[in-house]
């Protein structure tokens, strides 16, 4: 984690105007095509996701369009399961940021499961927060080895209500907000003091001083200034989620004039 390119922010607050507003850069420098996945499950809830193609094995700067017609591009089928970031309909966001790595220790009677696919799960079958930390209990998280994560996770909803989780002594530890808003860049957030993370983190200072400014009170087009105001020159794609309208805004590889729009998942 010490290379600023691969740092992300996000931000979670209540406008006026848009109601709940939910930010978020991934900052990873290239990663080649980016996979926007509409997800609807047998059993869960439909989903708007993001994903690299990368973790699925394909080159950087390939046409999927064209690998999509081949025998290979069946691997675009699994997308929705590399998931960092996406909402459901009824408006639950998930994603994660990268923290320094911690050891996690896999016990028997216990799930193991890959950071993306805990996403997946939550955008699958949780309506709110609270359905999304009863969730998470159920299972061990882990990226780079089946002992070992560098992120934490950050979960909203409908209502405004958002906490972030991290895996720290081999439990869930969970973080609310102290205002209507809350903030999470690439440093622990439990128990440490608001102060010392604006001190740590540029960005994690810039998008909260905003944020004191307006009493949280950002429309969409307000949220992605903001996140333009933190991008780095590895932010590939920015994304304002909208859960009371259902819809989604986003730019990729820093394209600010060129914004995507998703509605009614």
């Amino acid at each position: 984690m010490d290379q600023t390119w691969r740092f992300c922010s996000i931000f979670s607050t209540t406008s006026q105007e848009n109601g709940v507003v939910v930010g978020r850069n991934w900052d990873n420098q290239n990663v080649g095509s980016i996979i926007v996945s509409h997800y609807e499950p047998d059993n869960g809830y439909a989903s708007v996701s993001f994903s690299r193609a990368i973790d699925m094995g394909f080159p950087m700067n390939v046409g999927l369009d064209d690998m999509a017609k081949t025998p290979y591009g069946e691997k675009l089928l699994v997308a929705p399961f590399y998931a960092y970031d996406g909402m459901n309909e009824h408006g639950l966001c998930a994603m994660v940021t990268g923290i320094n790595s911690v050891k996690v220790s896999p016990k028997e009677d216990q799930e193991s499961l890959f950071i993306g696919y805990i996403v997946r799960k939550l955008l699958d079958h949780s309506k709110t927060v609270d359905e999304a930390i009863m969730l998470v209990g159920n299972y061990i998280p882990f990226d780079l080895s089946l002992t070992q994560i560098n992120c934490h996770f950050f979960v909203s909803d409908a209502s405004g209500k958002s906490v972030i989780l991290e895996y720290q002594d081999n439990e869930w530890k969970k973080s609310y907000p102290t205002k209507n808003w809350q903030v999470m860049t690439n440093n622990v957030i439990k128990d440490v003091p608001d102060t010392q993370l604006r001190k740590k983190c540029w960005r994690y200072g810039t998008i909260s001083g905003l944020l004191d400014k307006t009493n949280g009170d950002v429309n969409r087009n307000e949220g992605m200034e903001l996140l333009k105001n933190v991008s780095q020159d590895g932010t590939t794609w920015s994304v304002i989620y909208l859960p009371n309208s259902n819809e989604i805004y986003f730019s990729v590889y820093q394209s600010w004039d060129k914004i995507y729009h998703i509605q009614d998942l």
